[in-house]
C-alpha cells in the first residue's frame, strides 16, 4: 500500500520517516512519500498514478482539498479543515485528526478561565478553534485577513497579552527555511504566566518559542501533536 503527504514546499517534513519507521516496526511492505504539488489541478490523476490508499494534507491545502472530496467527517466539516484522506472504492473521504491531536496535547495546560489568542486563520487555525471550543476555552484570532478578530498591530495597542495567556501559532512563520522570520508581536509582554504553543515542529524551537522561553513561559512545539495525528491517520486508513 502507498500513502503520501500532500502539500507545497514540504521537503522538510518529518512524516515520511515517521511512517517508514512504523511500517518497518509492523513488518509491512508499505510506502509513504511526499506529494509536493504547486496546485490541486492534477490531484486525482496523481492519486491514480501513485495508487494511493490514503494521504495526509498540510499547508496550504487543508481547506482547498475539501472541494475535491466525495465525503468529509462531521468534525472536518465543522472545522472546515481536512488533514487526512482515505481512498476507498475510488472515493475520497476526508477527516481531521488535528483536532483530537491538539486537544490531547493542550489539555494538560488547560484550566478554568484560560483564554487564547490564535495566530493565523487557515486550516490548522480552524482545527485549533474547533478544539478550543470543545474545551470551553475562549479565543480570538489574529491575522492579516479580514477573517481575523484582530490585526497584529492591535495585539500591542490593546495589550491583549494581559488577558489572553494561551498563545497558539498556526502560521508557517518560523518553520524550517523561514527561521529568521518573526511574527509581529510584542514579545516583551510574554510572561511566565503564558503558555506558548507553536504547531511547527521543525525547527524544534522557533523564534516564537525562543522568545517565550526567555521570558519564562511554557513553550510547546508541534512534534507530539504531529505524532498523535499521524497515528490517528493510520487508524483511519486501516478501518
Amino acid at each position: 500500500m502507498r500513502f503520501a503527504l500532500l502539500g507545497k514546499d514540504i521537503s522538510h517534513s518529518f512524516s515520511p520517516s515517521y511512517f517508514q519507521q512504523k511500517f518497518s516496526e509492523l513488518n509491512l511492505d508499505h510506502e509513504y512519500e511526499l506529494l509536493d504539488l504547486p496546485d490541486l489541478t492534477q490531484l486525482k490523476s496523481k492519486i491514480t498514478e501513485l495508487k494511493l490508499s490514503g494521504f495526509n494534507i498540510t499547508i496550504p491545502y487543508k481547506q482547498e482539498i475539501i472541494q475535491h472530496l466525495d465525503q468529509i467527517s462531521t468534525e472536518a466539516a465543522a472545522a472546515n479543515s481536512v488533514n487526512v484522506v482515505k481512498v476507498m472504492d475510488d472515493k475520497l473521504l476526508g477527516y481531521n485528526t488535528d483536532i483530537p491531536a491538539f486537544t490531547q496535547t493542550i489539555s494538560p495546560f488547560a484550566y478554568g478561565g484560560l483564554k487564547a489568542l490564535i495566530f493565523g486563520t487557515g486550516g490548522s487555525s480552524q482545527a485549533v478553534q474547533f478544539a478550543l471550543e470543545n474545551l470551553s476555552i475562549e479565543f480570538r484570532t489574529i491575522g492579516r485577513s479580514n477573517r481575523a478578530d484582530f490585526s497584529y498591530s492591535q495585539v500591542a495597542e490593546d495589550k491583549l497579552f494581559q488577558n489572553y495567556l494561551l498563545l497558539v501559532n498556526c502560521t508557517p512563520v518560523g518553520m524550517l527555511g523561514r527561521e529568521e522570520e518573526k511574527l509581529p508581536l510584542p514579545f516583551d509582554e510574554i510572561t511566565d504566566q503564558h503558555i506558548c504553543y507553536d504547531l511547527i515542529y521543525n525547527p524544534e524551537e522557533t523564534p516564537f518559542l525562543k522568545e517565550a522561553k526567555s521570558n519564562g513561559a511554557i513553550a510547546v512545539n508541534g512534534l507530539e501533536m504531529l505524532k498523535i495525528q499521524a497515528d490517528l491517520s493510520w487508524e483511519i486508513w486501516n478501518t
